[in-house]
């Protein structure tokens, strides 16, 4: 529904949660229709690029580790190329940090638009972070109706 604050209220979710532990804040807006989730290199080389961002001290492997995940893919000629080296990459910058990555997922209504595999994918993607050795991962959603609908259960996103 539109005009009922849940801008507003996702900023206040966000305002206390930096105040709880200061999170490394990922923000995957899909209103961007760069952002294709079932292409797994660019969903996780955006999400190394923020984490860089996030973490200065990161910043130089994580940009290393995009130009290496680059080559692979264009290597493998294969859009589906799941990115391993850039995974455990990610995962070990942000165990490192000793805080908790919080994944924004804005607009999601919108990459529930582009197809009902898509929000799935999204969900089997980000479940990769755990599978890489991601330790505190938090994921947010907001987004008009039910922008989830997922049929199946088990996302090991919220874990902690």
């Amino acid at each position: 529904m539109p005009g009922i604050g849940k801008s507003y209220l996702l900023e206040k979710v966000l305002q206390a949660a930096r105040l709880a532990e200061e999170p490394l804040l990922i923000r995957l807006d899909f209103n961007r229709i760069a952002l294709d989730v079932l292409n797994p290199s660019t969903l996780f080389e955006e999400i190394s690029r923020q984490l860089g961002d996030a973490v200065p001290a990161a910043a130089a492997d994580m940009r290393s580790l995009r130009m290496e995940n680059a080559t692979a893919r264009e290597a493998a000629g294969n859009m589906r190329h799941v990115p391993r080296t850039l995974l455990r990459g990610v995962a070990e910058a942000a165990n490192n940090s000793g805080r908790t990555v919080l994944i924004i997922l804005d607009t999601l209504e919108h990459l529930r638009s582009r197809g009902e595999t898509h929000v799935a994918g999204l969900f089997a993607q980000l479940d990769l972070l755990l599978c890489y050795g991601m330790r505190r991962v938090t994921v947010v959603s907001a987004g008009r109706g039910d922008a989830l609908a997922l049929r199946q259960t088990g996302c090991a996103i919220t874990r902690h």
